[in-house]
């Protein structure tokens, strides 16, 4: 999905995985087997999708283990998956605060996108979102590096996540409300 989708990505991976464990160890306490399953399931889809490849490993010896009912093995797995868990936390938290300190300093370097420019891949994206098509991504894309670094980038985020999270409807407003301005 390229750079900005695999950001998205990132960006929901700790409020979204990072007590995965917590939450898989209070399945497994309260003897909910199927929760703790597709908790452990998540975490390796995930963790394979962002190139965690060792946690998703992990996660898929312990979802083995709990759909096979192999209690004596549950501790050990809890804790390397949960070690695991812990590094790539602090991978992805590292990662980002470069991104974001890297997105600043290109805010400083220029001074306003292309508006003509602009304006058509506007048009184009409006054009999309009325009919539901799924290649208003990309469009988010191209007009996320027109106004990357620039001033105008900050009025774009809302817009950015309507679109990231298929809310169509909420971003066709937005880019309403984005043209009147």
């Amino acid at each position: 999905g390229g750079e900005s989708t695999y950001l998205t990505v990132l960006e929901k991976f700790i409020p979204n995985q990072g007590r995965a464990m917590q939450f898989i160890q209070d399945a497994l306490a309260t003897g909910d087997r199927n929760t703790a399953e597709r908790l452990a399931h998540t975490l390796k889809g995930i963790a394979a999708t962002i190139g965690a490849a060792t946690l998703a490993e992990t996660a898929r010896h312990l979802e083995n283990a709990i759909r096979e009912e192999d209690a004596e093995n549950y501790p050990q797995l809890i804790a390397a998956a949960a070690t695991e868990l812990a590094q790539v936390t602090a991978s992805v938290e590292a990662y980002l605060q470069a991104c974001a300190a890297e997105a600043e300093a290109a805010t400083i370097d220029r001074a306003s996108p292309d508006l003509a420019q602009l304006g058509t891949l506007l048009e184009k994206l409006t054009a999309q979102l009325k009919v539901f098509d799924a290649d208003a991504v990309d469009t988010m894309c191209l007009i996320n590096r027109q106004i990357k670094g620039t001033a105008s980038a900050a009025q774009f985020v809302r817009l950015d996540r309507y679109i990231n999270d298929y809310d169509y409807e909420n971003a066709l407003a937005e880019v309403q409300r984005l043209v009147m301005e």
